[in-house]
């Protein structure tokens, strides 16, 4: 859910072994990220912020932890 009403952008990071890599940009208003070619059956943990020009970034989300799946064909 996009809690926001003036970001420009979301940076979508993960936790990669205790460092935070940033996956993702994504534009204003974005309410879902598909990310591809994963390990099945691996457990991820994210977080998210808003990005706001010229103004200070909101702090990140709370971490969500994900398991990967296969896309269907």
């Amino acid at each position: 859910m996009d809690n926001s009403n003036n970001e420009d952008n979301f940076i979508i990071d993960y936790n990669n072994n205790g460092t935070w890599v940033t996956v993702a940009t994504t534009p204003s208003n974005s309410i879902t990220y598909t990310l591809i070619a994963l390990p099945e059956l691996y457990e991820y943990t994210y977080r998210v912020k808003a990005i706001k020009a010229g103004i200070s970034d909101s702090g990140y989300s709370n971490t969500v932890n994900v398991v990967s799946t296969a896309l269907e064909a």
